[in-house]
């Protein structure tokens, strides 16, 4: 393809991409994505990132567009996105595809400017599906090469979600959305030394993410924007990455969807995690093992879990969200899904907890280490406990529970919407949620699900 037609071709697929495109199966998982991202996003708005932004864009005057999740109170359409977006990413505990975290970028957004406009469900879950569709592929195309410049593109790449979501909202022709795609990118450079500040991370995702939505408006309202931001020798993909494949911006459309990759995290720490976790749930569910019975635990992964997440000193929360031996360990301890409230100092300091991590030993596998790299797996993980009395358990996952091909069923999704959601709303209204957003493709206007994702006075 020649090179200045990257950009216009993911803009082309995404403003002629309609409802009666979508297969069933991707609308029944768009719909789980709604369901989990609103349970996390409620679960969000007592975080102190969720609180501080909530009660900041309460006190500002301006329009009332569109609904504080968790508050109810109706601020700017933008303000909505910035707020409801950090609800979603605080809690750790948002959706994956692979590099990106598409659910909090895209979600909010498109129920901010589909409340805002008046659409329909059909409407908000094609928004939906536009967002994943092309922020994943951009995220995939640039997040490795963009990490060696020192760039989180994990942070910046919610300006796509957003920006395509809330293109596709407002209904926008090719060149338009080619054109929100160069607007909501150029200020967007968040350096990955953010990451240690969880929580001005997730309000920089939240920026990204706003920036998208106010860069759509602006170009409706006739602001033109750079329509080949990815092509060229001097497109923003220069400043990404040195070496890449285009192909990978628009490989797939409207073919392969990349929502049907998303992984449900149930665990609030980094996803490469997730498989040993599960794995060492695995042995615990079957086997009766306190922290004394334990003399060593071996965890065998792949390089890109070992050098992401071998992490034996954990100082802060945030080291503790990317280390196999604190996780193991309190894994171990608590004996069940782990949850936001595990990831404090104290835990940190928990005597038992340290020095059980202190007997977690991780390496690399040449068996997962070839079993990741020919994408039989993902995040494979092969857990060890050796007990005092000699005894030894093993257990093998070549995926975390929920991974996709097996992906999360609608028993796990209102499972853990019921773990989010039931600190904010009653049972009756969780019920009221999930069947509301079940019949989403039925609502005429958004705003019937929006009205009630709002926790009691």
């Amino acid at each position: 393809m020649p090179a200045s037609q990257y950009t216009r071709t993911l803009a082309k697929y995404i403003a002629h991409l309609k409802y009666s495109d979508l297969p069933n199966n991707v609308v029944a998982v768009s719909k789980r994505r709604i369901l989990d991202t609103v349970g996390v996003a409620l679960r969000g708005s007592d975080t102190l990132a969720g609180r501080t932004v909530g009660t900041y864009v309460r006190s500002l005057k301006g329009k009332r567009e569109a609904t504080l999740i968790g508050y109810g109170t109706r601020v700017s359409c933008q303000n909505a996105t910035w707020a409801n977006t950090v609800m979603a990413r605080s809690v750790e505990l948002d959706d994956i595809h692979w590099h990106s975290h598409p659910g909090a970028a895209t979600i909010p957004a498109a129920i901010a400017v589909c409340e805002t406009i008046g659409a329909s469900g059909k409407d908000l879950i094609t928004a939906i599906v536009a967002g994943y569709e092309g922020m994943s592929r951009i995220a995939e195309t640039f997040i490795f090469q963009a990490f060696e410049k020192g760039i989180d593109f994990h942070l910046g790449s919610a300006a796509f979600g957003s920006a395509l979501a809330t293109t596709k909202a407002l209904n926008f022709e090719e060149r338009e959305t080619a054109s929100t795609i160069g607007m909501g990118l150029l200020p967007l450079f968040p350096w990955r030394a953010t990451q240690k500040y969880i929580t001005s991370a997730q309000i920089a995702f939240g920026w990204s993410s706003m920036a998208g939505v106010v860069s759509a408006f602006l170009v409706r309202e006739g602001i033109p924007g750079v329509e080949t931001i990815f092509d060229g020798a001097a497109g923003y993909d220069r400043a990404l990455a040195d070496k890449y494949d285009p192909e990978m911006l628009i490989e797939g459309l409207g073919k392969k969807y990349n929502i049907l990759e998303t992984y449900m995290k149930r665990h609030p720490s980094c996803s490469l995690t997730h498989g040993m976790i599960d794995a060492v749930l695995d042995i615990l569910s079957e086997h009766r093992l306190t922290p004394k019975d334990i003399e060593r635990v071996d965890v065998r992964t792949a390089p890109i879990v070992y050098d992401t997440c071998n992490r034996p000193v954990f100082e802060d929360v945030f080291s503790t969200y990317f280390s196999l031996q604190f996780l193991a360990a309190l894994t171990i301890v608590e004996k069940r899904v782990l949850d936001m409230e595990d990831f404090t100092q104290e835990k940190i300091a928990d005597p038992e907890i340290a020095n059980l991590a202190k007997k977690v030993h991780a390496s690399v596998s040449p068996e997962l280490t070839a079993a990741y790299n020919q994408g039989i797996s993902t995040a494979p993980t092969d857990v060890e406990i050796r007990t005092a009395n000699g005894k030894v358990y093993t257990r093998r996952r070549l995926a975390p529970k929920g991974w996709p091909p097996e992906g999360a069923t609608d028993e796990d999704v209102n499972t853990k919407f019921e773990r989010m959601a039931s600190k904010c709303v009653s049972k009756a209204n969780m019920k009221k949620i999930s069947e509301t957003v079940k019949k989403l493709e039925r609502l005429d206007n958004v705003s019937d699900l929006v009205k009630l994702l709002v926790a009691p006075n």
